[in-house]
């Protein structure tokens, strides 16, 4: 599966210090990659999900040749991912919708996972509130 294998190594990334790149604990997907990189801020991050996939595959052509002969560990696995990122999701738009649906389908699994541990009483207002709108 493309998007595990993107986020096993976003979340890599995200446990590395790189003093270059002071914030890769906030990359969270391949949009906040292209967005850091890019030049952007933490207040620009939302934008990028609505930039061009041409515009994102481009950011991410540029640096995946910049990290390919950086032979680091960070650089290795910012290689992966920028790479990543042209082979397997902004090279098409069926491509990009694939990812944009299993970043959508890992909030959910988040969100479920919160609701299991929420005490039961609290599940039965909700249900119950649900019902009377």
């Amino acid at each position: 599966m493309v998007a595990g294998n993107i986020s096993s190594k976003i979340s890599q990334l995200q446990t590395m210090a790189i003093p270059k790149y002071p914030w890769t604990p906030n990359v969270s997907d391949l949009y906040d990659l292209a967005c850091y990189f890019g030049g952007g801020s933490d207040s620009d991050t939302g934008s990028y999900h609505k930039k061009r996939t041409t515009e994102l595959y481009s950011i991410m052509e540029s640096w995946a040749a910049q990290f390919a002969s950086d032979m680091s560990t960070q650089g290795h696995l910012l290689a992966d991912l920028f790479t990543a990122g042209t082979t397997q999701v902004f090279n098409t738009e069926a491509n990009r919708k694939k990812y944009d649906q299993s970043l959508e389908r890992e909030k959910m699994k988040e969100f479920f996972s919160l609701l299991k541990t929420a005490p039961e009483d609290f599940k039965k207002r909700s249900l119950l509130c649900g019902q009377l709108h």
